[in-house]
């Protein structure tokens, strides 16, 4: 089992485009999704959730030896700081679509999780909310 860390910014609307979105926050996506088009797994989603889709994502492997809550704090916060050239764009995005940060732990065992107050403030400057997926096995 590959253990990895990932983090991503997403901006989902059911009306803005991710041409619009990249027009408007001037940073690149990893990826993006139009609506009406299959998901990365091939599923085509259900008209009432299909929505368009901005990513920009960072995925930190871990090897045997290493120890996520020592390399996580300066992961978060570098990622973190490469979107906050656009933090009033991406800020002015979220008060009409959904901007979220999603963390994403894909691990062997269950990991300590947390963040400090400078990156929750960074979070909160975005307007974003925060999603954390566990993927234990």
């Amino acid at each position: 089992m590959k253990n990895y860390f990932s983090m991503s910014l997403v901006i989902s609307s059911a009306t803005t485009t991710p041409k619009s979105i990249i027009e408007r926050v001037g940073l690149e996506p990893t990826s993006t999704r139009l609506r009406d088009t299959p998901t990365k797994t091939g599923v085509f989603r259900r008209p009432e959730f299909d929505v368009y889709e901005y990513w920009i994502r960072s995925e930190f492997e871990l090897a045997p030896d290493d120890v996520i809550e020592d390399l996580q704090p300066s992961f978060i916060t570098e990622f973190l700081n490469k979107i906050s050239v656009a933090c009033h764009q991406i800020r002015e995005l979220s008060e009409s679509e959904n901007v979220t940060i999603i963390f994403v732990y894909h691990m062997d065992r269950m990991p300590n999780v947390g963040l400090s107050s400078s990156q929750m403030q960074m979070i909160a400057a975005l307007g974003a909310s925060i999603d954390f997926d566990m993927m234990i096995g």
